[in-house]
């Protein structure tokens, strides 16, 4: 979804074709389904929370949510549990 750089961590994340996908977000070339829900962890130090926020808002995806104490590797139990809440139509 985006770049990060933790200098902490030594860590710097850059996805491949992430120049392509921004300008496609700027030239509104993305074409998204109806009904778009994004989750993202508040300590994912590969892709920040704030990075979710800002690709988010470039796309007009306002069903965001920040789960509390996950990663980038969300457990299992969070992610079974949004994707089934998505499914049955559950807020």
């Amino acid at each position: 979804m985006g770049r990060a750089i933790d200098p902490e961590k030594m860590l710097s994340s850059r996805p491949p074709r992430l120049r392509g996908l921004e300008n496609a977000i700027t030239e509104g070339r993305i074409n998204l389904p109806q009904q778009a829900r994004v989750v993202t962890g508040r300590d994912d130090d590969v892709c920040t929370y704030r990075t979710a926020v800002a690709q988010c808002g470039k796309l007009g995806i306002e069903d965001l949510s920040i789960a509390e104490d996950e990663g980038h590797n969300m457990s299992h139990a969070l992610v079974s549990k949004v994707v089934t809440d998505f499914l049955t139509g559950v807020n």
